[in-house]
């Protein structure tokens, strides 16, 4: 099956869509759902609360060589 995502914006509470040529002789279903944008995390207030104790390049690099 095909499929075809796009996000719009609603001018005038109209939207255009052009179909493609494969959906062009085919039945089609469409479906309207609000975009909701994902919010990141504002890490702001635990600027200067958090403490490292250790070596923070020798924890890094142990972290990666788990890797190998």
């Amino acid at each position: 099956m095909k499929a075809l995502r796009e996000i719009k914006k609603i001018k005038n509470n109209k939207v255009v869509l052009t179909i493609p040529h494969g959906f062009a002789k085919n039945e089609v279903e469409i479906l309207i759902l609000p975009h909701e944008s994902k919010k990141k995390y504002d890490f702001k207030d635990l600027s200067g609360k958090l403490e490292w104790h250790g070596d923070a390049v020798k924890q890094q690099r142990d972290l990666r060589n788990e890797w190998e």
